[in-house]
């Protein structure tokens, strides 16, 4: 329907094939957004012929190209159509991370968050304790705080599905399973297994289980162990660890597939769900691999606030500023330096198609290209 819009710039426009070419994808734009605001008064715009829609509109060797006529920016071209939406995704990864405008909102300064399975919304912990919804502009959708009698300890990382939050709490050793609306809905016992110290950066998978690092006592062999829970019910399922394994700063899933930052060797290591190391990567320059997501078949990583002599000795200036994308395959695909003075990159989510990043001073930035 997005495509009727367009014929009478297509059928009228006296100017140069070129012009034409470009004003029909324009055409198409304001009507998927006329269409998403409401307006459906399109009186006299005729729709286009099945071979201007399948050989032009739709055809793959043109629509590339069509839409590197147009501002990559724009809302309304992913509005047009599913076909549209794949190809604007894979243009925004060709050409990489940039700098997108972000108005900051009155927000405190974030130190936990995280985003929903199809990056629709983001949920985010302030220096206070209040848990926030936000909006792909960052606006607050709604908010709700922990019952601190009952909840007392230091949250430890929380992870977010499309109904639940689950939140490691109580000295990193306690999960909990909260409704949206911040009521609990499922808690575990405190961890009793004599290894774990804490557990740490919860993570979802869409087979509905629940991972987490476990940080063993001091007085234990070194290295961590991955723990799986069942995501509803709370129930301990399996550990199982890798020798590699050591200093985790950040473990994600996808697929079937786990991906940790592991500053022992400063590597980024993907792991089936028995524990197998599949492949890894390893950076060329010093760096250490802090927290990570996937998302759209692409790592991204940021840097750990101190590697593992705890100084960031011999690390480049704009070392804590770096986002690392990689491919599924650990292959490099781009290394985007943020330019500002000072801080560095506490935490990071997608929201939107937009890859917000807190920072140490509070300041927020996004960038497009996820």
């Amino acid at each position: 329907a997005a495509f009727g819009g367009a014929v009478a710039a297509f059928t009228k426009c006296s100017a140069s094939r070129g012009v034409a070419f470009a004003l029909s994808p324009r055409a198409c734009v304001r009507r998927a957004c006329a269409q998403m605001s409401g307006e459906h008064d399109h009186s006299g715009c005729p729709s286009f012929p099945a071979w201007a829609r399948d050989g032009v509109l739709l055809q793959p060797d043109l629509l590339a190209a069509m839409l590197d006529l147009l501002p990559l920016q724009s809302d309304g071209l992913k509005r047009v159509c599913k076909a549209w939406r794949a190809c604007l995704l894979e243009l925004h990864k060709r050409i990489g991370l940039r700098p997108a405008g972000l108005a900051q909102s009155k927000l405190r300064k974030c130190v936990l968050c995280a985003s929903m399975p199809d990056a629709s919304m983001l949920l985010v912990r302030d220096v206070h304790g209040v848990f926030s919804f936000l909006d792909g502009t960052l606006n607050r959708v709604a908010s709700f705080e922990l019952d601190t009698d009952r909840y007392p300890g230091f949250q430890y990382g929380f992870a977010l599905s499309y109904d639940r939050v689950a939140l490691v709490d109580y000295i990193g050793t306690k999960l909990v399973v909260l409704a949206h609306s911040g009521k609990p809905l499922q808690e575990s016992i405190r961890c009793r297994d004599d290894y774990v110290a804490h557990l740490w950066y919860p993570t979802l998978s869409a087979c509905g289980q629940l991972f987490c690092i476990a940080a063993g006592h001091d007085h234990l062999p070194p290295g961590d162990y991955v723990y799986v829970f069942d995501a509803s019910s709370l129930e301990f399922k399996r550990r199982f660890r890798h020798p590699s394994l050591g200093d985790v700063r950040g473990l994600a899933a996808h697929g079937e597939e786990l991906y940790v930052s592991d500053c022992t060797d400063n590597k980024i290591k993907v792991l089936d769900f028995e524990g197998n190391v599949l492949r890894s990567f390893r950076s060329a320059t010093p760096w250490s691999p802090g927290e990570l997501l996937v998302h759209h078949d692409r790592i991204y990583a940021i840097e750990a606030e101190f590697g593992p002599d705890k100084d960031n000795a011999g690390m480049p200036e704009e070392y804590g500023r770096r986002v690392w994308v990689l491919s599924t395959a650990c292959e490099v695909l781009q290394v985007y330096v943020l330019e500002v003075q000072g801080g560095f990159i506490r935490n990071f989510a997608v929201v939107s198609d937009r890859l917000v990043l807190f920072m140490s001073t509070g300041e927020r930035h996004a960038l497009r290209g996820v």
